[in-house]
C-alpha cells in the first residue's frame, strides 16, 4: 500500500475487482488526481500487477510523462514520428514515445488476457487535438479495456475529458503518517531526519524517499528547512536580491538546487500563486542550457 491513500487504494481497488469480475460498470476510464510524488502512479502498477498477472507485461502500457527528464513539456500529441519515438534517458533507459493514433492502436488490438490497462501519466500534458482524438475511445472504448490517468489538477483538462471520467481525488498525508512510513523502510535512519525531510518534502512521501535517497550526496540538513521558509519570505518582494542569490548559492554548493527549486514549485502551486510557481519553472527548463546557472537564477529573483 502507498502511503496515507488507503481510502483511494481500497476504491480503486475495488472498481477493477468489479470490472475484472463482469460486474457492469458506469466507465472504465478513471482519473487520480492531485500533487506529484504521493504515489499515484505506484498504486496503478501495483493493482495492474494484481489482476493481470501474468499478461502484466503484454496487456500494460504506461505512457510515462519525461518532461522533468527532457527538461521541457513531454507533450502527448496526435502522432508521435517513427524517427522521434525512441527517447534515451541517461542512466535510464529507452523509452517509446506514442501519439492518441499509436495508443488507439494499441488499445486495439486483441488482449492477451482478460483486460489491456493503459496509464497515461499527467494527462494535462495531452495537446487539445489530441485529447479531441481520443473522445470517441474515452467515451466508447473497447469493453475489454481500462484507461487510467493521472492528473495533477483535473481543472487543466478539457470539460469533455472530464465528464467522460470517474474521478479519484487523492490526499496529502500527516506529517505523522509520512513519519511512520519512512521508519518502516529506513530503520536505521535518525528520527530528527526524518522529520526534516518530510517537513521539506511537505508530506509527499515519494518526494521524501527521493530526498532520503541521495542523502549521501548533502550534509547540513538541519538548514534546508530554514533556506526554503527565508526564500518564501524574501522572493515575492522586489527586493533583496543579493539575499535570495547568497541562499541558492548555499543550498547549490551544499545541495541539490533542482531538488529545492522543485520543492518552491509544489509549494507555490499548493498556494494557488501561480506566477512565482511559473518564474521558477521557468528557470528549471533552462538548467540543462548552456547559460551560466548564476545567471539563471538572478533572472529568477529580480
Amino acid at each position: 500500500m502507498v502511503c496515507g491513500n488507503e481510502n483511494v487504494q481500497s476504491i480503486l481497488d475495488n472498481v477493477l475487482n468489479e470490472i475484472f469480475n463482469w460486474t457492469k460498470v458506469s466507465t472504465r476510464f478513471l482519473v487520480l488526481e492531485w500533487p506529484k510524488n504521493i504515489g499515484k502512479t505506484t498504486i496503478v502498477k501495483q493493482l495492474a500487477q494484481k489482476y493481470l498477472w501474468t499478461f502484466y507485461n503484454t496487456d500494460f502500457l504506461y505512457i510515462a510523462d519525461l518532461s522533468d527528464y527532457l527538461g521541457k513539456n513531454h507533450a502527448i500529441k496526435v502522432e508521435v514520428d517513427e524517427k522521434e519515438m525512441y527517447i534515451e534517458i541517461p542512466g535510464e533507459g529507452n523509452f517509446v514515445d506514442m501519439g492518441t493514433r499509436q495508443l488507439i492502436g494499441w488499445l486495439s488490438r486483441t488482449t492477451f488476457g482478460k483486460y489491456k490497462i493503459l496509464l497515461l501519466e499527467n494527462i494535462e500534458r495531452m495537446t487539445t487535438s489530441a485529447a479531441n482524438a481520443f473522445l470517441k475511445t474515452f467515451e466508447e472504448s473497447n469493453p475489454n479495456n481500462i484507461i487510467i490517468a493521472t492528473t495533477t489538477n483535473k481543472n487543466l483538462l478539457l470539460d469533455t475529458i472530464v465528464s467522460r471520467a470517474f474521478i479519484l481525488k487523492f490526499e496529502i498525508p500527516s506529517h505523522q503518517t509520512v513519519i511512520d512510513c519512512l521508519k518502516k523502510v529506513y530503520i536505521d535512519m535518525d528520527l530528527q531526519k526524518l522529520d526534516v525531510v518530510t517537513s521539506f518534502s511537505m508530506n509527499r512521501i515519494g518526494f521524501a524517499k527521493r530526498l532520503l535517497e541521495w542523502s549521501l550526496w548533502w550534509k547540513n540538513y538541519d538548514d534546508i528547512i530554514g533556506y526554503f521558509e527565508r526564500f518564501i519570505r524574501l522572493f515575492e518582494q522586489d527586493w533583496f536580491y543579493h539575499e535570495k542569490m547568497d541562499i541558492l548559492t548555499s543550498v547549490m554548493k551544499a545541495w541539490f538546487l533542482e531538488v529545492f527549486l522543485d520543492a518552491l514549485i509544489f509549494y507555490y502551486n499548493k498556494e494557488r500563486k501561480i506566477e512565482q510557481a511559473e518564474k521558477i519553472l521557468k528557470t528549471v527548463r533552462k538548467l540543462d542550457s548552456n547559460v551560466w546557472v548564476e545567471n539563471l537564477l538572478f533572472e529568477m529573483v529580480i
